[in-house]
């Protein structure tokens, strides 16, 4: 059993990591979800709290179970 403490900062890494691996820009996430890019770049970089609601969004976006994004 892995023995690393899963932290929110675990989830932004998560994101960015599927969003760039998808060649997905920033600006293109944002706009799907409704918010501006800076808003988004603070989400990715752990400055924002993620609420559920926008964390769905940005699985649907990404096209991966929201699970995907809470396991490591």
């Amino acid at each position: 059993m892995n023995s690393h403490n899963f932290t929110a900062k675990d989830i932004h890494l998560r994101i960015r990591s599927i969003r760039t691996e998808l060649g997905y820009s920033q600006e293109f996430v944002a706009s799907q979800i409704g918010i501006s890019q800076n808003a988004y770049s603070r989400i990715e970089l752990g400055l924002a709290k993620l609420s559920i609601e926008r964390m769905l969004k940005i699985a649907d976006v990404l096209k991966v179970n929201p699970l995907v994004l809470l396991t490591l």
